[in-house]
């Protein structure tokens, strides 16, 4: 091939590429992007009691954790039944009067979210697709205080590309979960650490050293909630007749990885540490002082591959620092020592590991989710959404098609890549050949 054919080829590439984001951009009207894989999407709900542990955030004698979690699975890409609800059970939460953390998430956006006039590309319980395949198993935890459903767009992406994707709703630490008989469960003060004690003349040391005692037990729990689902969904696999699910015989039980976002991609980091079962780890923009992976004593690094991929966070302005009674200086000094303890981290990691860094016009912290399309107020808005959803999309399926579906060339293979995107491996994975633009 020619340098001009290259370089032609390469345009066209970027062209149909900037296309198909102004055309999911411009179709967006309450309605979310339609996934580009080959497969249908559908899911059916479970509410699962795990009988052999405590429910630490409830007030309630001899309570055991319920966890609403939702299957979501490849189907033909015709379907007989009705779309699933965007929000399920939102019209039980909005009588709810408790409510006010998942207005608060959603600030303007909660009147379409209640009325359901969001609409996505699933489908409910409808029949898997045809074949024998066995799709991989991703396991999914949400950020702090943030419903499963919210990620909807790139779950979807994923199962349209042969995944079984298992969403976890976490009671009591997300801001509101409607159960199948209609009982709603909002957020705990306690459990999301909002009343944490705060002492006259606190250091930064102390409040740390408080924070890492509050993140280690939660952590440990949402761990114990992923390690819950996979073992009732690998039952379910083997399960027959009139209890079987749809996605019965379709699981790759042999290829699960555990993802998250925020503080549940920190949560994937540990149940990796603990469960062998998992083959990989990805963390969404979970970060904590100790580095993507929050460190127990006497414990190694993820042995699985483990990529923590991050969106660009505008350093804080000085107005912003002087509560805190740190200059600019200083916050230089702790960031510069903090990105040391992150890449050390990434090093160490005896299975190898990936640092993806995006900075995208109006990317944040929720573009892994569908909440800045959601919320978009302007079509600028909503392109910027939608291409950064987009590049995400694509580098999370990178990593599960790499190390669960042993894909030979994928994004995460190449020197360059997309534009504002930065790649590095670290370990026993391929060595890189340069960062992106």
């Amino acid at each position: 091939m020619t340098q001009k054919v290259r370089r032609a080829s390469l345009a066209a590439t970027v062209f149909i590429s900037i296309f198909s984001v102004l055309e999911r951009a411009s179709a967006f009207s309450n309605r979310l992007p339609v996934p580009s894989g080959k497969f249908g999407v559908a899911h059916v709900a479970f509410d699962w009691v795990d009988s052999s542990r405590p429910e630490t955030a409830s007030t309630t004698t001899g309570a055991r954790p319920e966890l609403m979690v939702y299957v979501w699975y490849p189907t033909e890409k015709k379907s007989e039944t009705a779309r699933a609800a965007y929000l399920p059970g939102a019209e039980s939460i909005a009588k709810s009067m408790e409510n006010h953390d998942i207005k608060q998430l959603w600030g303007n956006a909660w009147p379409a979210i209640e009325s359901g006039q969001i609409v996505g590309e699933t489908y409910d319980g409808t029949r898997v697709a045809s074949g024998t395949e066995k799709f991989p198993l991703l396991v999914f935890s949400p950020g702090l205080g943030v419903p499963g459903t919210t990620y909807t767009s790139l779950i979807q992406q994923l199962v349209s590309r042969g995944y079984i994707v298992a969403s976890i709703e976490p009671t009591y630490e997300v801001a509101a979960v409607a159960f199948p008989d209609g009982r709603v469960i909002v957020s705990s003060p306690q459990a999301m650490g909002h009343n944490l004690p705060s002492p006259p003349d606190d250091t930064k040391e102390n409040f740390l050293s408080r924070m890492h005692e509050f993140d280690a037990s939660h952590i440990n729990k949402w761990a114990a909630d992923v390690r819950f689902v996979i073992d009732r969904v690998a039952a379910l696999n083997e399960t027959a007749g009139k209890d079987r699910a749809p996605f019965s015989d379709r699981v790759d039980l042999s290829n699960v990885a555990a993802w998250g976002h925020s503080f549940g991609g920190r949560a994937a980091a540990r149940v990796c540490q603990l469960d062998s079962r998992i083959r990989a780890c990805l963390n969404a923009d979970g970060l904590g002082p100790d580095g993507p992976i929050f460190t127990y004593n006497g414990e190694s690094l993820p042995a699985q591959p483990f990529m923590w991929i991050e969106v660009f966070h505008e350093p804080p302005t000085d107005a912003q620092l002087a509560p805190y009674k740190m200059t600019r200086k200083d916050w230089e000094k702790d960031h510069q020592a903090q990105l040391a303890t992150n890449n050390q981290q990434l090093k160490d990691c005896p299975g190898g590991s990936y640092h993806v860094s995006i900075n995208l016009p109006g990317i944040e912290h929720f573009s892994f989710s569908d909440k800045p399309l959601v919320e978009a107020a302007a079509t600028e808005d909503a392109r910027n959404a939608t291409q950064a959803l987009t590049v995400i999309e694509d580098y999370v399926s990178a990593f599960f098609d790499k190390h669960l579906k042993r894909a030979g060339d994928t994004l995460l293979d190449q020197a360059h890549g997309s534009s504002g995107v930065s790649v590095e491996k670290f370990g026993g994975l391929p060595s890189n050949d340069g960062a992106h633009d």
